[in-house]
């Protein structure tokens, strides 16, 4: 229960674990989602589960609903338990994730379970449309899948965001895998989904965060603005299983766009040297639409050179812009440039030696 978290994703206080009682027995999964369902302007909470096999029933996507959390995180009432008729295989993770798809103002949720596979494992997943005041579906979409990161996982969960600010939601799916040594988190995005719960597409790779430890006995992702910015974070969590007492791990992958991320200032990194290039002011730096990092400085003889990598520590050579600006006298050296990115296009300014502004823009 973490309350009030920084815009570097550190909470400020934590508070009471909060046990929460369940007939659903065990499970292959779970995660938890939230939401405002009822009129109260007061945000609720979603609790699911993907059962295991019963006498009785097979696997199934369990949930409840928990209305009007305090400001502590404490739940003043709870639905009923809802049970749907959609589950099969077995799984190593589940996710919920709830938002607005569709154009129905009732919010819709994704329920997802990392399927156990032969070979790698594959996301399953349906769409509950328009959930009502209770938490009940008016209606649910087909099984849809997306290939998975891995073998296996021990843990998985789902996100819903606008991640690159076209004004439809993307969904992430990742899973917590169990290599031999440190796990990993494993994400993968499928871009702008129709108001049919489709995406347009998935992203060809998925994105890899060094873990939390070698061991996990569950996972989660969700998407939050911290920073104000506007393109959300991602928190990756895991349930480490260490020797002795378990606890609760945490990342926090800044601007989740591009697909390729950096680590924020909240993780734990070594400083690199990206290349070695000669200023005398600062450089201008940018994600963009191409899933790459885009680096431009303005060199101590007035040149503008730019270079970009889509892996950590991989970068391209510099290679000057030409002409230069200024008609080609060049860029004043105290003056930084500056890149900003504005939907698909990446527009760098720089300052030339007759001190006017220039631009020049990147598309795609």
């Amino acid at each position: 229960n973490e309350c009030q978290v920084s815009a570097d994703g550190v909470g400020t206080h934590t508070g009471p674990g909060i046990i929460v009682s369940s007939p659903f027995g065990e499970a292959d999964g779970a995660g938890v989602a939230a939401t405002n369902l009822d009129s109260s302007s007061r945000p609720d909470v979603v609790f699911m589960a993907y059962t295991k096999p019963t006498a009785t029933q097979g696997r199934r996507f369990r949930y409840r609903v928990g209305y009007n959390l305090s400001n502590d995180g404490v739940v003043a009432s709870w639905g009923p338990n809802i049970t749907t008729s959609y589950g099969a295989n077995a799984a190593q993770g589940a996710g919920v994730a709830i938002g607005m798809i569709d154009a129905d103002p009732r919010p819709d949720m994704v329920v997802m379970y990392y399927e156990n596979a032969v070979g790698t494992n594959v996301f399953r997943w349906r769409i509950g449309w328009n959930l009502s005041a209770t938490g009940i579906a008016a209606s649910w979409s087909p099984e849809r899948t997306a290939t998975g990161v891995d073998t296996t996982a021990q843990g998985a969960g789902a996100a819903l965001a606008d991640i690159d600010g076209n004004g439809r939601p993307e969904l992430v799916f990742m899973a917590y895998t169990n290599p031999t040594g440190p796990n990993n988190f494993r994400y993968r995005v499928g871009w702008n989904l129709s108001t049919g719960g489709v995406p347009a597409s998935w992203d060809a790779t998925h994105t890899q965060i060094a873990g939390v430890g070698n061991e996990g006995q569950g996972a989660d992702v969700v998407a939050v603005n911290l920073d104000g910015m506007s393109t959300p974070e991602l928190m990756l969590m895991a349930y480490d299983n260490p020797s002795g007492e378990n606890n609760f791990r945490y990342k926090v992958v800044r601007n989740a766009n591009p697909a390729t991320i950096y680590p924020g200032p909240d993780v734990t990194a070594t400083w690199r040297r990206a290349l070695t290039q000669t200023t005398r002011t600062g450089v201008a730096v940018s994600g963009h639409t191409d899933n790459q990092v885009h680096l431009v400085a303005v060199t101590s003889g007035g040149g503008v050179s730019r270079t970009a990598s889509s892996v950590p520590d991989v970068w391209a050579s510099w290679t000057p812009f030409s002409p230069a600006p200024a008609a080609g006298a060049g860029a004043a050296t105290d003056t930084a440039p500056v890149l900003v990115r504005d939907g698909s296009t990446l527009n760098l300014v720089v300052r030339g030696i007759d001190d006017n502004l220039y631009r020049a823009t990147k598309v795609g």
